[in-house]
């Protein structure tokens, strides 16, 4: 198996009003004080709570979502989120 297959995407289509969200581990994996992890359950909570904000609105929405979930403590992860709204 060759690297490009090894990392080859799906294809779907999109309509108007979509949202793509990419993001890395480090969102999935932020833990609270109690040792639980933020999870893609609470990511996808958190998008559809994004309906009719921007891209930029979406990310800092979820980020902000991730703070509350872990307090004041340091992630120990990177995180990168990419946000894509279908608009035609």
């Amino acid at each position: 198996r060759s690297v490009l297959e090894a990392f080859a995407a799906p294809v779907f289509d999109m309509a108007r009003g979509d949202k793509l969200l990419l993001y890395t581990d480090g969102l999935v994996d932020s833990f609270n004080d109690v040792g639980e992890k933020f999870g893609r359950r609470r990511i996808v909570e958190a998008l559809k709570e994004c309906n009719d904000k921007s891209a930029s609105d979406t990310i800092n929405h979820i980020l902000w979502q991730v703070r509350r979930f872990t307090g004041p403590r340091q992630g120990v992860d990177d995180t990168t989120l990419v946000v894509v709204n279908v608009e035609k």
